[in-house]
């Protein structure tokens, strides 16, 4: 019988060795945090290691998500109920969770089955990012063609101009007036640079005297 010798790569990967960080969320003053604290106590996440906040889906400011990912030493794994409690988009969560990654973190979300400290999970987050990434390529080109489309039919690119050509006239017919240059502008809610580029003194000179 000939014996097999299992080589150090067929090994099953050792588990994270550190300790379990929580994060909680809940959007309004309203909501409870009770049933995320207890999908992560039942995780195995132990109350004294939890992060819990009462903040908006869409606030850019979530100070209690930040102090639990610089909470998380290489070893440790972060642990949350949903993916949507993370993060406020999909490329949002995939930053945080590379970022965890190569610092040594795992990541779980109970009540999605997603879990990086897993061979499964960490395949499952490269397709995910890959897809991202692929997506965010097929958007770029869309925009350049688009852009030299309409660049090739002659359409101004970027911010529609300001100072066209009925303003110019109104400029005119108001300077004439005995306006100022800044009265004028002001009404716009711009400032002198806008003309100064446009006219030099003697134009504008030009422009006061009566015909």
């Amino acid at each position: 019988m000939t014996r097999i010798n299992k080589k150090k790569h067929d090994k099953a990967p050792e588990p994270y060795p550190g300790r379990l960080i929580g994060y909680a969320r809940v959007s309004t003053r309203g909501q409870d945090l009770e049933s995320q604290l207890r999908d992560l106590a039942r995780a195995g996440v132990d109350p004294g290691q939890i992060w819990s906040e009462k903040v908006s889906g869409v606030s850019r400011k979530r100070p209690q998500r930040d102090l639990a990912l610089l909470d998380c030493r290489r070893g440790d794994t972060l642990v949350v109920s949903k993916l949507d409690r993370l993060g406020r988009s999909a490329r949002e969560l995939l930053v945080i969770v590379d970022d965890l990654e190569k610092r040594g973190v795992g990541f779980i979300s109970v009540g999605d089955g997603f879990d990086t400290t897993k061979p499964g999970g960490k395949f499952l987050f490269h397709v995910l990012a890959a897809v991202a990434e692929f997506e965010r390529a097929l958007i770029s080109e869309r925009t350049s063609k688009g852009m030299a489309v309409l660049k090739s039919k002659g359409k101004r690119l970027g911010k529609p101009l300001f100072f066209t050509e009925t303003r110019r006239k109104e400029f005119e017919r108001r300077y004439k007036a005995g306006e100022t240059v800044k009265q004028i502008v002001d009404s716009w809610g711009k400032t002198p640079t806008l003309i100064r580029v446009r006219y030099n003194r003697k134009q504008l000179q030009r422009l006061r005297k009566k015909p």
